[in-house]
């Protein structure tokens, strides 16, 4: 009885450390296995963030690609106007320009050429032009909204300039004139010494459009002669004429022919004087002598 004891605690025990093992190698093998698992999951989370991160970068990518950074450049590269002419030069830096028109014209067109293809430009103020000044405005329009604007003022007045009918210049080749040149003055007067039937006269006008024409010039004749030279404006209808009066002197021979002739008319004068004087003077002595009597 007392082996049968012992037998079956002997079994009992190795029962016992048979279940002891087994659990623990179970419990091993579940914590290897948590283990991989837990390792696995991280492993596939990190190659979804991976993959994740890869499909952002591929599509931030694809966006750089397809999509183009728009455009900020509102300058005007050429700016022209159809009347008058940009003061200063045009230059894209600058944003403000002056100009003058006639009276006639009642509207400017502008060209304008943009630095940029893809920007738009708008124009206001340069139609129905008023006397004075008035203001145009360019307003540029970049691709990516950017605005800029420019500005013409324009000044619509008289325009002197066309009816301008004065001369810059009034000479006589190898004569001068009296009083000197003066656009002002309308008169001269020139003395010739030579018989001569025709001067090179030299006139210029302050406005290069207007004309100049010249007459009494071709045949000089006798001792006073007029030349006139009148200036037709740019407008074609502006006039205005300079006077050259010609005097001829007479020549050598024929003054000095008048010198003798006058010569010979004082010579009965001064003897007429000499027998006065030489009365006056036989009175005065012979008074003298009768008071010392």
């Amino acid at each position: 009885m007392k082996l049968k004891k012992d037998a079956a605690r002997i079994l009992i025990m190795v029962v016992i450390i048979w279940i002891t093992i087994f659990s623990t190698q179970m419990f091993a093998t579940n914590d290897v296995k948590n283990d991989e698992q837990t390792e696995k999951t991280s492993t596939e989370e990190k190659t979804e963030t991976k993959s994740t991160q890869n499909n952002t970068k591929t599509t931030t990518t694809t966006k750089k690609k397809t999509e183009t950074k728009k455009s900020s450049d509102a300058n005007i590269k050429a700016l022209n106007i159809s009347d008058g002419k940009l003061t200063p030069d045009f230059d894209k830096n600058i944003t403000e320009y002056y100009t003058e028109v006639d009276l006639s014209v009642s509207k400017i067109t502008t060209r304008v050429t943009l630095s940029d293809e893809k920007a738009t430009v708008t124009v206001s103020g340069n139609k129905n032009l008023k006397e004075g000044k008035n203001t145009i405005e360019l307003t540029v329009t970049a691709e990516n909204g950017t605005q800029k604007k420019y500005y013409i003022y324009a000044t619509r007045k008289e325009d002197t300039e066309k009816t301008n009918t004065k001369l810059s210049k009034l000479e006589i080749s190898g004569y001068a004139m009296s009083p000197s040149f003066n656009p002002e003055i309308l008169e001269y007067k020139v003395v010739l010494a030579e018989d001569i039937e025709k001067l090179e006269i030299n006139a210029t006008t302050e406005n290069e459009n207007a004309k100049v024409e010249i007459t009494g010039n071709d045949d000089l004749k006798g001792e006073n002669n007029e030349i006139k030279i009148k200036v037709t404006a740019e407008d074609k209808t502006t006039t205005q004429t300079y006077t050259i009066k010609v005097e001829k002197k007479q020549n050598k021979d024929e003054n000095e022919d008048k010198v003798i002739v006058k010569e010979e008319n004082k010579e009965p004068a001064i003897i007429a004087i000499g027998v006065i004087l030489v009365i006056i003077l036989i009175l005065i002595i012979k008074i003298r002598i009768n008071n010392k009597r």
